[in-house]
């Protein structure tokens, strides 16, 4: 794993209670640590220092069960994903620990079944490749939300009061599953381009609509 500064301070890792490596980190400097042994389940590690990290890499180490995340204010890109890998935690809550948060990554998470980023009022980047039994993500309202790498499990696309966003930021690489989409104060959003290139929408809800025709193409 690796995490990057926003100040002077110390990182530390320990497994069961016993220190393996502790440094002093600069200012942007990066603390990094590799643990070359085979874990076995229920295996408890520490990081500690977390509460200065800027960025947070624990994208090499896919082999938890259960990871607890705690507050983080200084966080601002959380990465916990990548696609030479594939990972198998079922759960993950941010919540509100993470008020700074511009971007998460968890791509190839393919059991995590929700994302609720909705406390992220910072977020800028949500990737989420891969993670094809993820059915709903909640993002949140107001924030500068610009670029969405999304799997092809998403069944429902909610975007609500996200100004920044453009239809050339969101994408799906691998195809989409969308049938339920709603776009609610979006204003760089065109609905009727992001229906027609989604294909298969079963519901929709659009609000502002401001303009006269007919409904036939949603038959």
């Amino acid at each position: 794993m690796s995490a990057v500064m926003s100040r002077d301070y110390f990182a530390e890792f320990k497994r069961e209670g016993t220190t393996l490596d502790r440094k002093s980190i600069s200012n942007n400097g990066t603390y990094s640590y590799t643990y070359g042994q085979t874990a076995n389940i229920g295996t408890i590690f520490h990081l500690y220092g977390g509460k200065y990290f800027k960025t947070l890499d624990m994208s090499e180490w896919g082999g938890f069960t259960d990871l607890s995340l705690p507050t983080l204010l200084n966080l601002e890109n959380l990465i916990l994903g990548r696609a030479s890998r594939q990972y198998t935690l079922s759960s993950l809550v941010i919540g509100t620990k993470m008020p700074m948060l511009k971007m998460v990554d968890v791509t190839n998470y393919n059991t995590l079944p929700t994302l609720d980023l909705s406390s992220c009022s910072k977020l800028e980047q949500v990737k989420t490749r891969g993670c094809v039994n993820m059915g709903t993500i909640t993002f949140p309202t107001g924030s500068p939300l610009n670029r969405l790498i999304l799997s092809n499990g998403l069944t429902t696309l909610k975007l609500v009061g996200l100004p920044y966003l453009t239809n050339a930021g969101i994408t799906f690489p691998d195809g989409n599953s969308i049938i339920n989409l709603v776009v609610d104060s979006c204003p760089n959003i065109e609905w009727e381009n992001l229906f027609n290139t989604l294909g298969n929408v079963q519901n929709i809800r659009i609000t502002g609509i401001d303009k006269s025709g007919t409904v036939d193409f949603l038959n």
